[in-house]
């Protein structure tokens, strides 16, 4: 009776072993059709490096308490929500407002803008940095 029950238990190990395997192997054949958005980034992949970078820029250039909007790239529009997040977690002295809101920009002091290429008038361009800009928004 003890031999079966450890037959048993061998084979039942067993067979979740492979089926664990199984999936797996199957991430792995299909990696190329994995989404790499913001949202499965984790802290030391190389986006969110330069990510970083920029706003360690930022963190040197305005003191902490400032209104800043964040502009991510036009072509991922979808993925703004992941990338405006990363940016409060590397900026949590601030108050971080998406820049794709009309309305947020009279609230903002600065506007980072992380590749989308923002023109208006108001803004006063004070540093390149790393992978970004930052502005200062002028008062209407």
């Amino acid at each position: 009776m003890r031999k079966l029950i450890l037959g048993l238990a061998v084979a039942w190990c067993g067979v979740w072993f492979l089926r664990e395997m199984e999936r797996a192997l199957e991430g792995y054949d299909f990696r190329q059709q994995a989404r790499s958005g913001p949202q499965t980034w984790r802290t030391g992949t190389p986006r969110l490096v330069r990510l970083e970078r920029c706003l360690a820029g930022v963190r040197e250039r305005v003191p902490a308490g400032h209104r800043i909007a964040f502009a991510s790239p036009e072509e991922a529009s979808r993925d703004d929500f992941f990338r405006w997040r990363w940016a409060a977690y590397y900026l949590p002295e601030h108050d971080l407002l998406f820049a794709h809101d009309p309305a947020s920009l009279p609230d903002a002091e600065y506007l980072v803008d992380h590749g989308r290429g923002v023109r208006d008038p108001r803004l006063q361009l004070l540093a390149r940095l790393p992978g970004c800009r930052l502005y200062r928004i002028q008062p209407r």
